[in-house]
């Protein structure tokens, strides 16, 4: 991370209907409001502070009362004072992210452990302990301190995604970014149950202001960046619950009981902050800034008595700005700001307070040299540098503990279960090897990386076919992987699609050459085929043989097997359902109805495959596949009488008069179309296609012996 991390993750909390969330920003705009956490008893007054009737669309507030601004009175040097060991304030500690890990201190983060591993996600929201998470259409949140897990899939799928916590830290509101607008959902912080959700369609910016689950309701700015109204959404109604006539530009942020809104105005006279009363509905009162000047990063402490910001130079924050003018702090009862610390850095920013309002959090960083965090009282007294590395991601603050405990967050399971798998699965299907490949490539396979990946798919909603893996482990650190009807080879350089099929049903490797038997669910039977692949120097997988147009190959309604070691064998079976053997079908043969088998064994011959064969290879296709047909009593009957309609010889099967019985009954004519009815050990009932007569054929040692015409 570069020294100015802090500030580019500190950003405000908005999301906006551009393509720029979906690359680095959307990383930038994480965190917001999780910064500087309410207390419980603050929080429970948050959660009644706006009653439902005072949430009327047609606020009309009094006339703006201004407070001019002091002039830039000289301030004491930002000097760097020494270290100071601190302990646990009211038994807070804080937390913060570093190089992808999380940590915790004492109050103001010395002696930091760390807790767990973080996975890299859209979004992330800290409230006392408990950290929310969110990738695309998946939440999870985790107790920190006693390790408890949760997760719950969204209905959407989103571009992109953030979570906030409410006010009481009950609930979750997971906002989502979807191609016609935003989506709010509001998640039971209990169990993942979704308490209400609202649509804001074709939204071209979005704040979330607050977020209140007792009421089920969210404050919102629909365009940040110039507004004139704050909205309520009712997440139970899933509809706009009220407005209120507030007007600003840049930054705004409620008051942590949700009274108040601070929004900055740029008028011709000057830069101001505005603060108006959401409750009273009855006055505004304002601050003038210095001339030429306009206030970044405001920060309420969570008392809720001051406000926090930087006052840089420019008459705008839209305007070229040179240096800082320092950090200030308004009192909110007397609307008088005084600066308590010069800073003329562009690269500073503040992060919050702490819990108990006793000291403001900030990050200072000059042109050229490291920076560093640290906290100073609201009166400007009382600065110390702390010990927190200057590129760690701050948090929050969280209960104290001594000796915590390290929390197993699997950085990989948010991941696979983001990725959906409709509308388009096969699309999705490509995103997920993909995935593979790097989760591969960050060694999460381990020694059976299989099984850990099966359970990450199955988790995903990923359909299984007939019981069959979704992945198969080649070793070597290569893996076979069927998703969406596409059969991948992954590895940790990445994943190729080198075959389709629903299910891989056996793969085998032999140095460079990997055999897969992939097939196609038709109607619940697995319709199987075979590949044979070769890895080339660059690493990619070439196909060097397939079974197509060969008349002998018959799987139909099947298996292929690996017959011995190694891929120089393959047995091949299946039936005659579906053989094209055009004027010499003897029986009309359903999927249902009764079928010859059939069975090859294919012996490998360089680069191809070649069925073991005593015919030569100009014999007539129907010989080929008598020879691979089993001699069971439907195939010698249906041999026979092909036989004895063409004039070929029978002798192999049948006796001569028993042909002329068969020609006697009709059934040597071309013409006549037979159904076999049952396939008995030793016979064969059938009968014509119209049923006007069944007989019984009996079958001994492989030849037809007897044809009788029997009563149905």
């Amino acid at each position: 991370m570069q020294p100015n991390t802090p500030a580019r993750l500190l950003a405000p909390l908005i999301i906006l209907l551009s393509t720029s969330l979906l690359g680095c920003s959307a990383v930038m705009e994480r965190l917001t409001e999780v910064l500087y956490p309410a207390t419980p008893s603050e929080a429970a007054t948050a959660a009644t502070a706006l009653p439902a009737d005072t949430l009327a669309p047609t606020i009309t507030p009094e006339p703006i009362t201004t407070t001019q601004s002091a002039a830039l009175t000289p301030t004491a040097p930002a000097s760097q004072p020494p270290d100071a060991t601190l302990q646990p304030g009211a038994g807070q500690s804080l937390v913060y992210v570093l190089t992808g890990s999380l940590y915790s201190g004492d109050a103001f983060g010395a002696d930091p452990v760390e807790l767990a591993a973080l996975p890299q996600l859209d979004a992330w929201a800290f409230d006392s302990g408990r950290l929310a998470m969110t990738g695309g259409a998946v939440v999870d949140w985790v107790d920190l301190t006693t390790g408890q897990t949760h997760t719950a899939r969204i209905e959407a799928q989103p571009d992109f995604a953030q979570v906030v916590w409410g006010v009481a830290g009950r609930a979750l509101l997971h906002i989502a970014l979807v191609s016609d607008g935003v989506e709010l959902r509001a998640l039971s912080a209990d169990d993942g149950s979704e308490l209400g959700r609202a649509r804001i369609p074709n939204a071209h910016g979005l704040r979330v202001l607050r977020y209140d689950e007792q009421q089920n309701r969210v404050a919102v700015l629909l365009q940040p960046e110039a507004f004139d109204q704050m909205v309520w959404y009712d997440l139970a109604a899933g509809e706009q619950a009220g407005t209120f006539p507030a007007e600003g530009a840049g930054e705004a942020a409620l008051s942590p009981d949700g009274r108040y809104l601070l929004a900055e105005q740029f008028p011709d006279t000057g830069a101001l902050l505005i603060l108006y009363d959401l409750i009273g509905q009855k006055s505004l009162r304002a601050w003038g800034h210095p001339a030429g000047a306009h206030s970044v990063y405001h920060r309420w402490s969570p008392d809720g008595r001051y406000v926090a910001y930087l006052l840089r130079e420019g008459s705008t924050f839209a305007a070229e700005t040179t240096r800082g003018l320092g950090v200030w702090v308004l009192d909110v009862e007397t609307m008088q700001a005084q600066r308590i610390l010069e800073d003329d850095s562009l690269a500073s920013l503040l992060v919050g307070w702490t819990p108990d309002s006793a000291y403001l959090l900030g990050y200072h960083r000059q042109q050229g040299a490291d920076g560093y965090y640290y906290v100073v009282r609201p009166d400007g007294g009382d600065r110390r540098i702390l010990s927190v590395p200057p590129d760690a991601e701050l948090l929050g603050w969280m209960p104290f503990d001594d000796s915590p405990t390290r929390v197993e967050i699997d950085p990989w399971r948010a991941r696979f279960l983001s990725v959906a798998v409709a509308p388009d699965a096969t699309a999705a299907g490509a995103v997920v090897a993909d995935l593979i490949g790097e989760w591969l490539a960050a060694g999460a396979g381990g020694q059976e990386p299989a099984p850990r990946l099966e359970a990450y798919l199955q988790a995903a909603g990923w359909p299984t076919h007939a019981g069959q893996p979704l992945v198969r482990d080649m070793g070597d650190g290569t893996l076979v992987v069927s998703l969406a009807s596409m059969v991948y080879v992954v590895e940790s350089h990445g994943a190729q699609a080198v075959a389709r099929g629903d299910v891989t049903l056996d793969a085998r490797r032999a140095g460079d050459d990997l055999g897969l038997i992939t097939a196609v669910d038709s109607e619940g039977i697995l319709q199987p085929t075979y590949t044979l692949l070769r890895r080339q120097p660059d690493g990619a997988w070439t196909m060097i043989w397939m079974p197509q147009g060969y008349r002998d190959w018959i799987a139909t309604d099947g298996t292929i097997r690996f017959v011995g070691e190694g891929l120089d064998v393959l047995e091949v079976t299946g039936s005659s359902f579906g053989l094209d053997v055009g004027e010499q079908a003897v029986f009309d043969e359903c999927r249902a109805c009764i079928h010859r088998r059939l069975v090859g064994t294919w012996e490998r011959s360089g680069d191809a495959y070649v069925r073991r064969s005593q015919l030569p290879p100009t014999a007539e296709t129907a010989d080929a596949l008598w020879e691979i047909t089993e001699r069971t009593p439907y195939a010698i009957l249906n041999e026979a009488l092909r036989r004895g309609r063409l004039r070929l010889s029978v002798d192999e099967l049948a006796d001569p008069a028993l042909v002329e019985q068969l020609a006697g009954y009709g059934l040597l004519d071309p013409q006549a179309r037979l159904v076999c009815d049952e396939e008995l050990p030793d016979g064969v009932r059938f009968r014509d296609a119209a049923g006007a007569r069944h007989y019984l054929a009996q079958v001994q040692d492989g030849r037809l012996i007897a044809v009788s015409q029997v009563v149905p």
